[in-house]
């Protein structure tokens, strides 16, 4: 049984009490069912992003000094990100196994919990898990081609400055196109190709830079970012993880390139077996070991990531999932996520261009 309902104004604890609350007082009623004569107990579960989810069960989210609903990982040490070569699992356990300092008691769940929903009944979003991390990835691979670019393999200049153009940035700007990790959930889903709401990379110069070789490639791919909130969307994440070739071509010229995309590889491997199925004992083990090497691909020291929650759902939290449920997706998030397409098409919105001497305000 789905609850389906809209609302206005943001998934914020304060507004979700407001819209959540009465729901909440039935539902704790709502014990049984009877069906053909038969009862039935009922079971509660909870699916949503997860800023919706923390907002549901009074945490106080992913930016929290505790940012997993599920143990006690700290993601940052004091203002500082930490290292996945940092990292150890030993660290991941639940709360109510450790005696903390009694300031720390609470971990992150300061507010009232708006759904009483049991532990291993909340499931976390792969879809947004996958999006949050590809963006973080693909970020770090901006940072470091624009590295590569003025300052070369070795510290030596990959390109002739004196007969090309040297651009300290893009002409296309990758800042844009991968704005932030999202909590929220901007993203068509996988399969769905909104063609009036994106735009095509559009580079038609021959490549002087490494950035400018990327950008080509993703043309190539035919990879779209959204052009109100540009960044990809679910669709192309899943279409540049399956081109992964054409992606990386005339870009694998360091030892620390070839890391990189070794991570996009063990990704687009657990985005394979993460289908809104229920999985095989064979399929699930499959699962597990897909996220495994992702993990050693990530945490790999040579690339320095640092800690990110959502990185974390999946390496430390999905294979629990996948054990109680035979699934990543056990409720499939593209019925949710299918809704932006129609809603957000009339949302009031503001966009401009990156050059000043084309600056327009849409409306």
């Amino acid at each position: 049984m789905s609850l389906f309902g809209m609302y206005y104004g943001d998934d914020n604890h304060a507004n979700m009490s407001i819209c959540f609350k009465p729901i909440s007082d039935q539902l704790k009623t709502f014990k049984e069912i009877t069906i053909g004569g038969k009862l039935y107990p009922v079971n509660l579960h909870l699916n949503g992003d997860y800023k919706f989810i923390c907002s549901a069960l009074g945490h106080t989210g992913a930016a929290s000094k505790f940012p997993c609903i599920k143990c006690v990982v700290k993601t940052m040490e004091g203002r500082k990100c930490r290292l996945w070569s940092d990292y150890d699992n030993s660290e991941c356990f639940h709360r109510s196994t450790i005696v903390a300092k009694p300031e720390d008691n609470n971990f992150s769940f300061t507010l009232e919990k708006i759904f009483d929903v049991e532990e291993d009944n909340v499931h976390f979003p792969f879809l947004h898990i996958l999006m949050g991390i590809f963006q973080r990835l693909f970020k770090q691979l901006k940072v470091y081609l624009v590295e590569l670019d003025k300052n070369g393999i070795d510290g030596r200049l990959i390109y002739d400055i004196e007969d090309n153009e040297y651009y300290d940035q893009p002409v296309f700007n990758f800042e844009d196109t991968l704005a932030g990790d999202f909590d929220d959930d901007d993203y068509d889903v996988f399969g769905q190709n909104l063609d009036d709401s994106s735009s095509q990379i559009d580079i038609d110069e021959a490549p002087t830079t490494f950035l400018d070789q990327m950008n080509q490639n993703l043309k190539k791919i035919n990879a779209k970012a959204s052009r109100f909130w540009q960044t990809f969307s679910g669709n192309n994440v899943s279409k540049i993880l399956e081109k992964l070739d054409q992606l990386f071509m005339d870009l694998d010229k360091s030892e620390k390139m070839r890391l990189f995309r070794h991570v996009f590889e063990a990704l687009r491997d657990v985005k394979r077996k993460a289908g809104a199925e229920t999985l095989s004992k064979e399929g699930q083990k499959e699962a597990v070991e897909s996220i495994t090497a992702f993990r050693k691909a990530l945490t790999n020291p040579l690339l320095e990531f640092t800690m990110q929650p959502k990185a974390h759902f999946l390496m430390n939290h999905m294979p629990e999932q996948l054990e109680l449920y035979a699934s990543m997706n056990f409720f499939s998030e593209q019925p949710i996520e299918s809704m932006h397409a129609s809603i957000n098409k009339d949302m009031f919105r503001v966009s401009s261009f990156n050059e000043l001497d084309k600056l327009y305000i849409s409306w």
